[in-house]
């Protein structure tokens, strides 16, 4: 195998000759160099530094030429001069600093009852015979052979030993219908997948405590914990108690850096410096203005709509009864796709011809439209699918996956030949637009999609079809006579 490289730079710093490392993370070399204490971490370049000499570079070869290979060839060159607070080009490592860990083998963890009434959690596997081996090594797993399959109870601290001791060999999912209140649990599956190397920093645990207490939504909590845990872990050579005494300056670069990626959005910076000054707000107590901050400009985008037409051939390509049901009732009520998914039969008002949907965004309950030709569709798929608990239920129970339902509309979009104009969200925003073009008030629309600011909703009135059509175009007056010639 070919050993890693590192590129050996003149620098300078305060009149100072140095040599900085340059090199892709690697544990093996971060661990020889740190045996070493004339080799530092330069708190302005963010590189292994040392003082530069035609002895030291020599001896830089001797003590790492047998884990990598030296290419000393821009020692020679001038030094480059490094003035604090100064940012050239972009600079991507920041991202990398989270790597995921692939993993072939996988775990579902689904709850099932056995025929005693006793509920257990079932292991659904795909994996390998070493990983069965390891299996059967633990006393807490055991194999049922009336499901057929290996399991564990139903106690948090087996759960917890199961991730402790699988997630280096398992890509572990959670069944929708496994609810997980216990903030440890829900940290170890949403870090599950990343590689934890000397300097990972999980996401501190009394900021999501903080964020369950303020009864944020699941959404929002998983939001801020992965901005806030990539923060943390873009400083490797830090500790935690180092990152939280930053200042506003290092935080605006941090995001500086994203920007200049241009592999996020202004949407995407935004959250994470909101994310971000909550934890320094709450957690470490030092308040961050607004002022401090250097957030992007959000650029005013019109929400991209399909015509009732291309709908209607969307709708009547899906051939699977589930599926074409799911699309008319997000696109009848206008709905958010969780918030689809999280129906149950007890919220279709069929005598109303509405839907009640509970705990949306915001933590508030509305009523939207359930058309004539979704309520016919409806019961025709109750009648055949039967669920049991949530209207639209997964092969095991519980709700069923946000990322199915991407693949039916993208598969539908596909065979009716119509071009995609976005997510499933463009649904919702076709739905807004058609009723404005009907002639339906604004604030009506609001409170069907559950808008808090009419500004919100008023952005549909950007791209009503009707409305501009409406609108005379001056050239067309020209040769009426009303136009005056001096």
């Amino acid at each position: 195998m070919n050993k890693p490289i590192i590129y050996l730079n003149r620098v300078q710093w305060d009149n100072q000759d140095l040599i900085a490392f340059y090199f892709k993370s690697d544990p093996a070399i971060e661990k020889r160099i740190k045996q070493h204490e004339w080799i530092v971490m330069h708190p302005f370049h963010k590189h292994y530094c040392t003082i530069y000499s035609e002895k030291t570079a020599e001896l830089i070869g001797e003590i790492l030429n047998d884990i990598a290979v030296i290419n000393d060839k821009y020692l020679s060159t001038t030094p480059a001069i490094k003035v604090n607070e100064t940012f050239i080009g972009s600079d991507k490592a920041f991202s990398q600093n989270l790597c995921i860990d692939e993993k072939p083998s996988k775990c579902l963890i689904l709850p099932v009852k056995l025929k005693n009434n006793k509920p257990v959690l079932s292991l659904k596997l795909k994996c390998g015979k070493d990983d069965y081996m390891v299996l059967k090594e633990k006393n807490y797993i055991g194999h049922s052979s009336e499901i057929k399959t290996y399991c564990i109870n139903t106690s948090q601290k087996a759960l917890k030993q199961f991730f402790k001791d699988f997630t280096s060999r398992f890509s572990i999912s959670i069944h929708t219908s496994l609810k997980i209140n216990d903030l440890e649990l829900k940290r170890m599956t949403m870090e599950q997948a990343y590689t934890k190397d000397e300097s990972y920093k999980p996401c501190p645990m009394a900021f999501m405590e903080f964020l369950q207490v303020k009864n944020y939504s699941p959404n929002t909590l998983r939001t801020y914990h992965s901005y806030v845990l990539r923060y943390i872990n873009s400083f490797p050579h830090h500790s935690l108690e180092e990152i939280e005494q930053f200042d506003s300056s290092i935080i605006n670069a941090y995001h500086k850096q994203m920007t200049q990626t241009g592999d996020y959005s202004a949407i995407t910076i935004n959250q994470s410096f909101g994310a971000i000054k909550c934890y320094y707000t709450n957690i470490v107590g030092r308040e961050i203005s607004n002022a401090e901050l250097l957030k992007p400009k959000r650029a005013k985008t019109k929400p991209k709509i399909w015509s009732m037409e291309e709908i209607d051939r969307i709708l009547e390509s899906v051939s699977n009864l589930k599926h074409k049901t799911i699309l008319t009732l997000v696109y009848s009520g206008g709905m958010r796709i969780g918030e689809a998914l999280r129906l149950k039969a007890s919220d279709i008002q069929s005598d109303r011809g509405l839907i009640y949907i509970k705990a949306a965004k915001g933590k508030k309950d509305r009523y939207t439209l359930l058309a004539d030709k979704a309520l016919t569709l409806l019961r025709e798929y109750y009648k055949q699918y039967k669920p049991q608990d949530y209207l639209f239920e997964g092969q095991f129970g519980g709700r069923y996956s946000r990322t199915s339902v991407a693949t039916t509309l993208k598969e539908a979009l596909k065979s009716s030949n119509v071009k995609s104009r976005g997510s499933l969200h463009a649904l919702r925003h076709s739905f807004a637009t058609h009723l404005l073009e009907g002639g339906t008030d604004l604030r009506y629309i609001q409170n069907l999609l559950g808008h808090e600011s009419s500004q919100t909703t008023e952005i549909y009135t950007h791209v009503c079809k009707k409305q501009l059509q409406n609108i005379t175009n001056p050239l067309d007056q020209f040769g009426k006579g009303n136009i005056n010639n001096e």
